[in-house]
């Protein structure tokens, strides 16, 4: 099988990810045996395959690679999917789901939204007014559109510096960057957008305010999880949100940990580059977000050809397993701080020219 072709199968696997349980629940034994047929035939084709993960695109091929219109309609499946398996969710925990299914429920549909915020988290950065909606709406599930604003005009302007909301200083753990993060991230969305009104000499509560509707559109969801459901569904709604957000936090601690920038004579910081955002060299899992530094460097370049460069700093395992160690501060701090450490004396001892750490890249 051709590289491109697993790719493009191991992105589908991602934004199919919320059905499996409701297919499960649906079709029962006939539903677990689909699934479990798909699954086989992943691995029967090898999509998996190390060589491949570890690869990008060819340079000469990327922009092929980019105008192929799979990419982002298996986002807008990705976003469809997610809505209608929430709704689901809603109505069966709601309406007397048998105690044995609300495990796999709970567990499963509120750790999916983590992966679905993923898929808004690309579609925003996306200048289509369409890919931008889908991205925003699938914000509105978790009731968290205001990191469509912080993330695009706050964090990738101030990242991996004091005043960014989503990077984790050296030492502090993940139950304390959290709250906070959760906290100054929906303030600044909402500053951020209240500024730009304020320069267009434009009123905070108006049509143009992009968070507002979607906002408005988070409470509707509730509003009917709780009518159609009942309380339950409305608690399950509220659930559902706030594991998906904690999710994303969490990732965040992960790829910025540690991570400085210097700040330069003129009292900007310098530029922000691939040495500046924690990388995994895996490729297609979580929409290649593992090539963060990439995405950091290059916001606008879309996943499906994001770039492993060798200079980036390199996590030691993937993001599950960082996950995992990083609910466990002190196996954290013992395993990343000297990493952190080592990298960010290497950047040091580079020369900065024109405001950027000069650097010879290798992207392999």
């Amino acid at each position: 099988m051709d590289f491109k072709t697993r790719e493009k199968l191991r992105f589908l696997r991602m934004s199919t990810r919320p059905v499996y349980v409701p297919v499960i629940y649906i079709f029962e034994w006939w539903g677990l045996l689909a699934i479990a047929i798909m699954f086989a035939g992943f691995k029967l084709l090898n999509i998996d395959d190390p060589e491949y993960h570890s690869s990008n695109v060819p340079e000469d091929e990327e922009e092929n690679w980019s105008s192929d219109p799979f990419y982002k309609y298996n986002t807008y499946l990705h976003v469809i999917l997610q809505g209608m398996t929430i709704a689901w969710a809603c109505w069966i925990v709601g309406n007397g789901a048998a105690w044995y299914w609300l495990i796999p429920i709970f567990f499963f549909i509120g750790n999916s939204g983590g992966i679905a915020i993923i898929t808004a988290h690309e579609l925003i950065h996306r200048s289509n007014k369409f890919e931008n909606f889908m991205g925003s709406l699938m914000l509105s599930y978790f009731a968290y559109a205001s990191f469509k604003v912080e993330h695009v005009r706050g964090h990738h302007v101030h990242v991996s510096t004091p005043g960014d909301a989503s990077s984790s200083k050296l030492n502090q753990s993940v139950y304390a960057f959290i709250p906070q993060a959760i906290v100054r991230n929906l303030y600044n969305g909402y500053r951020l957008e209240a500024e730009r009104l304020a320069k267009a000499g434009k009123p905070w509560f108006s049509k143009e305010n992009e968070l507002l509707p979607y906002a408005l559109l988070s409470l509707i969801f509730f509003i009917l999880a709780g009518a159609v459901s009942g309380t339950m569904g409305a608690v399950f709604f509220i659930y559902q949100a706030l594991t998906a957000v904690v999710l994303l936090e969490i990732i965040n601690y992960i790829e910025h940990y540690g991570l400085e920038r210097s700040k330069l004579e003129n009292g900007r910081y310098e530029r922000v580059t691939p040495l500046h955002s924690w990388n995994v060299r895996a490729r297609a899992t979580m929409l290649n977000l593992m090539r963060h530094s990439d995405h950091h460097a290059y916001p606008s370049r879309p996943y499906q050809i994001l770039r492993h460069y060798e200079e980036a700093p390199q996590l030691p395992g993937d993001y599950g397993q960082m996950i995992l160690l990083a609910l466990q501060p002190q196996k954290w701090f013992k395993k990343i701080n000297p990493l952190a450490l080592a990298h960010m004396e290497k950047v040091r001892a580079m020369t900065i020219k024109n405001g950027e750490r000069y650097m010879e890249v290798s992207v392999k």
